[in-house]
């Protein structure tokens, strides 16, 4: 686990515990932890941490060929190549970041389900294969903060998109041609 980040000749230390790493460029990719890490830089992010729920059924016949989501951003479903469907949307389980505990609200968890299977009847009948509760960082506006490190050369920073469980590959990739420019 990351400890704390520092700027020293010209580039930058991250800490992990009883090593120090030294490197040129610092991608601050946290999650959750990237508002505490920034802090330790002197920066600070403005983002607060959720505790979503998220379902996988099991495997059935394709019934979503596009990633469906609610403009209130309460119901987000997407099917796999395999043929599981993913159920999101923000719903909120129980937990608190600061002690590292999340679990589902049974209440809210079915409600979620239930509402993912009145837009898409196709999944009623389908089992659910696991579910679980999760952080996910987000900004005010719940827009991605992605760009450069503010006030700190060559650092930058990728937190706080809701739907991050799904849009971290693509922040990563822009996040990498930013550094690379």
């Amino acid at each position: 686990q990351v400890d704390g980040l520092a700027t020293a000749n010209g580039g930058f230390r991250v800490s992990a515990g009883h090593k120090t790493l030294a490197c040129d460029y610092l991608a601050l990719a946290a999650g959750g932890h990237s508002t505490r890490l920034a802090a330790t830089m002197g920066v600070k992010l403005p983002l607060w941490v959720d505790c979503n729920m998220l379902t996988v059924t099991e495997p059935g016949p394709r019934v979503i060929d596009k990633v469906l989501t609610h403009i209130g951003g309460t119901m987000s479903l997407k099917q796999h190549s395999n043929g599981t469907v993913l159920i999101g949307g923000g719903w909120q389980g129980r937990g608190k970041f600061s002690q590292q505990t999340r679990e589902i609200d049974p209440v809210a968890w079915v409600q979620n389900v239930g509402l993912g299977a009145s837009i898409v009847p196709g999944l009623r009948g389908l089992r659910v294969n696991r579910a679980w509760a999760g952080y996910e960082a987000v900004t005010k506006d719940a827009l991605p903060m992605l760009g450069r490190m503010p006030g700190i050369e060559n650092a930058f920073v990728a937190a706080g998109a809701r739907g991050g469980f799904h849009m971290g590959p693509a922040q990563g990739f822009v996040l990498s041609e930013l550094i690379l420019e």
